[in-house]
């Protein structure tokens, strides 16, 4: 796949090379250096932003367009063993969201591309995609949406959805009918196909006198063994067994650190730096404070103490981060929580030095 790097973007705006910029649902500012990102608004004549959640790059958007979140979209995932998998909406989602290839094909429209007429569903994006990317071909062989199981579409819901008529009770108590999905092999009902379906088709888990996740046994050739329906995904990549992989042969030099500097490294959590996770309220109440992770003697050599609020400057940013003691970090390690809400983009590892006032970092280096 072509295609450059963000910092080759700023480039091209700075040299007023690009007269409209299309960011694809992402948040530019959990990127890059947003110092880097003030050309975008004060150079590029046009910003158009497709994305299902408020942040820092839609509020500076000249269009905004809003589009479906995960549960509410379709797509394929290719995974690091190179095996595609689709996954499919869970509902559909509320008028006037589209999803971003949709969005994609009107903005193709006005501007007469061959896209914007040829584009009329996901399957033909699917198919847009493998004729440009041949690596991509065996996509193809996923099931698109005309897929039937004894001439039924899959039933997303299970017959104890029976009771959905009193979900809208109190606005009409008429049943409306259920949404029509034009794009997959499901039906947003509990009518439809119920059965062992194809792997990477099985909407839910169910068989008689088992409960949920008890009955994915129906589901395997034997207990842990494969699934009935075949592999969930198809690999596209042929597998060289000549092929020998040398992961130890370009090994870098060990770390040298001058007195008293310190290599501070990124330190990633499950619940606030994943972008998505500081959205729930319930979630994000186990998003921590911002914090700085060195071991007991870092902590006694720097003459701080653990459990407070002490400042650091890095590249220019200025963090109020809580001391952390982590011995398993070696002598000259410091670990930075990264991604978490209201702090800055900060690109690391990155050496600096800790003075005993705080942590008042002047950068020498990058690592």
């Amino acid at each position: 796949m072509d295609g450059g790097s963000l910092d080759d973007v700023i480039d091209l705006v700075k040299n007023d090379r690009v007269k409209t910029l299309i960011v694809l649902e992402n948040d530019l500012y959990r990127r890059t250096d947003q110092n880097l990102l003030a050309c975008l608004s004060e150079k590029c004549p046009q910003v158009i932003v497709l994305d299902h959640s408020k942040n820092e790059t839609t509020q500076r958007a000249d269009i905004l367009f809003p589009v479906p979140a995960f549960a509410e979209s379709q797509g394929t995932l290719v995974n690091n063993e190179g095996r595609a998998q689709r996954y499919y909406s869970v509902f559909p989602p509320k008028a006037n969201i589209k999803e971003s290839w949709q969005w994609l094909r009107d903005m193709m429209q006005l501007f007469t591309k061959e896209e914007g007429t040829s584009w009329q569903h996901f399957d033909d994006v699917v198919a847009s995609m493998c004729d440009a990317i041949p690596a991509f071909s065996k996509i193809r062989q996923l099931q698109d949406a005309n897929f039937r199981m004894y001439n039924e579409k899959i039933s997303r819901q299970t017959n104890r959805f029976s009771g959905r008529t009193s979900m809208n009770a109190d606005i009409a108590v008429s049943e409306e009918k259920p949404p029509q999905d034009t794009e997959s092999p499901f039906a947003f009902s509990m009518e439809g196909y119920k059965g062992i379906t194809p792997a990477n088709l099985v909407p839910y888990y169910w068989s008689a006198g088992w409960n949920s996740v008890q009955a994915s046994n129906k589901y395997l050739d034997e207990p842990g063994g494969a699934n009935i329906g075949g592999n969930a995904g198809i690999l596209l990549f042929n597998v060289n067994p000549a092929a020998k992989m040398e992961f130890f042969k370009n090994i870098p030099p060990a770390l040298k650190l001058k007195t008293d500097e310190w290599l501070f490294i990124p330190v990633h959590l499950i619940f606030g730096s994943e972008e998505l996770s500081s959205k729930g309220k319930t979630i994000s109440e186990l998003i921590p404070e911002p914090f700085l992770l060195i071991n007991s003697k870092e902590i006694e050599k720097a003459g701080i103490r653990e459990n407070e609020k002490y400042q650091v400057k890095l590249n220019g940013q200025t963090l109020q981060l809580t001391i952390k003691t982590d011995n398993e970090l070696p002598q000259g390690i410091a670990g930075i929580s990264v991604d978490l809400p209201g702090m800055p983009y900060l690109e690391l590892p990155m050496k600096g030095k800790p003075d005993k006032t705080g942590i008042n970092d002047q950068i020498n280096k990058r690592s």
